[in-house]
């Protein structure tokens, strides 16, 4: 149960880290 939450928790993380460089490429190309 404990490994099966820290591998969906890391497989978010790894989602969730290419859109946040893209909203980061966003916010930089608005605020520029």
């Amino acid at each position: 149960m404990a490994r099966d939450s820290l591998s969906t928790k890391s497989l978010l993380m790894k989602m969730a880290d290419p859109i946040k460089k893209f909203q980061r490429k966003r916010d930089i190309v608005t605020y520029s």
